[in-house]
């Protein structure tokens, strides 16, 4: 089975959020590649409400989640290929 790849930061989850990892269970198993506090700090300018745990454990609970990783903010080749994202 295909490993499907969305990334997000995740500090506020919406029903676009739903909708968007909903889509991407139909193409095979759905990888959310979260981003870090740190990125979010470096990237966004401020520190989330919920950490990066917090967040990893919402997705987690998400039906159509099947795996969370960690994430730097910018994805490249190398990152897919090392988490066998298809």
């Amino acid at each position: 089975m295909k490993r499907i790849l969305v990334d997000m930061s995740a500090t506020l989850i919406h029903h676009g959020h739903i909708r968007l990892l909903a889509k991407a269970s139909k193409h095979g198993k759905v990888v959310v590649a979260l981003t870090s506090d740190e990125e979010i700090i470096a990237k966004k300018g401020y520190i989330p409400e919920i950490s990066f745990e917090g967040r990893k454990e919402i997705l987690e609970s998400i039906k159509y989640v099947d795996e969370v990783i960690e994430s730097p903010w910018l994805i490249d080749e190398e990152f897919l290929k090392n988490n066998h994202i298809d």
